[in-house]
């Protein structure tokens, strides 16, 4: 009775496997489908954008004036985006992220932009060769899931630097694996393109007792603040701090908006009432919107607007 029971296992393992790759596959297809498709729809509706004018900012004007927001939206202009500098949309990403840019800029936007994708994505399949478990033709199944994954597919869609990040990571346990520590620490200089994904890691090591691996990241990443800190001078420093703490301090960031005024408050007025029915009320269709939301943006379908007394669709806003 024993004898049947290594391959029965085998059987829906590899069953479960091949479930999963497919499932893998078609959320890949689905997710690069709707970056085309939301490329097409609005080719500057990105964080790219804004990495693309900082850099043409600091070559025209000096990096000091990289968050200068009259320049950015002169910048902004000038490539034709048609987008406005407000609360949500503005450049606040540290300086490295516009130098990444910067060999870009003799490039039309449009080659700008897949040619930044195209290191993005080159930065994810190195990423997934140092890192990725398994072996043979199912790690492909674990590349495949990454590109089905929805905060991998969004970045790539705004063209953040978090990919980067990801691959400095894995660069950083490929030679911890080779018994090379501290150039594993060197290897997460990309953490100052976009440090709140993986700030820890330095600490982690330190705490590990990887000490030579930590001195190499603090070696690399203090190379590159300092670096930073002597192009934008005094008062890029001080435009950036004031950046900082803008998006630290934003109302829409941190607090709901106010709820709409709604024929349901209106019929509750009138029917006169009382004033912990009312709420409840509220709460119950506000929890109900919140749900039809979550469901619409798991599918990728819109919901209807706000003037129907629905969820709103979403807005952009762009992120450090």
């Amino acid at each position: 009775m024993t004898g049947p029971e290594p391959a029965l296992l085998r059987r829906w393992r590899n069953l479960a496997m091949a479930g999963g790759a497919v499932a893998a596959g078609l959320f890949a297809i689905f997710d690069l489908y709707q970056w085309a498709l939301a490329y097409a729809g609005d080719r500057f509706h990105n964080d790219f954008t804004f990495y693309y004018a900082a850099a043409r900012i600091g070559i025209a004007h000096g990096w000091p004036s990289i968050y200068d927001l009259k320049l950015q939206q002169a910048e902004l202009d000038a490539i034709g985006s048609g987008i406005k500098i407000a609360e949500l949309a503005r450049y606040i990403s540290p300086p490295p992220v516009a130098w990444a840019a910067l060999p870009l800029t003799v490039l039309p936007y449009p080659v700008a932009y897949w040619t930044w994708s195209a290191l993005l994505l080159i930065a994810l399949v190195l990423a997934w060769r140092f890192a990725s478990p398994g072996t043979g033709a199912w790690r492909l199944v674990h590349l495949a899931a990454a590109v089905g994954w929805l905060p991998v597919i969004y970045g790539l869609q705004l063209g953040q630097p978090g990919l980067f990040v990801a691959l400095g990571v894995a660069a950083c346990y490929a030679f911890m694996k080779a018994e090379r520590p501290f150039w594993a620490g060197v290897a997460l200089a990309p953490l100052v393109l976009k440090p709140q994904l993986a700030f820890l890691v330095p600490a982690a090591l330190l705490v590990s007792g990887r000490t030579r691996a930590f001195w190499g990241s603090v070696t690399a990443l203090g190379l590159l603040v300092i670096a930073s800190a002597i192009a934008l001078g005094p008062s890029g420093v001080a435009a950036y701090e004031v950046d900082l703490h803008f998006g630290a301090h934003r109302r829409t960031a941190r607090e709901p908006l106010p709820p709409p005024r709604r024929r349901d408050d209106a019929r509750a007025r009138r029917l006169a009432l009382p004033a912990h029915v009312t709420s409840r009320l509220d709460a119950g269709i506000h929890a109900r919107r919140r749900t039809r939301c979550r469901g619409a943006s798991v599918l990728g379908t819109s919901p209807p607007d706000r003037r129907r007394g629905r969820c709103p669709r979403p807005t952009f806003s762009h992120s450090p």
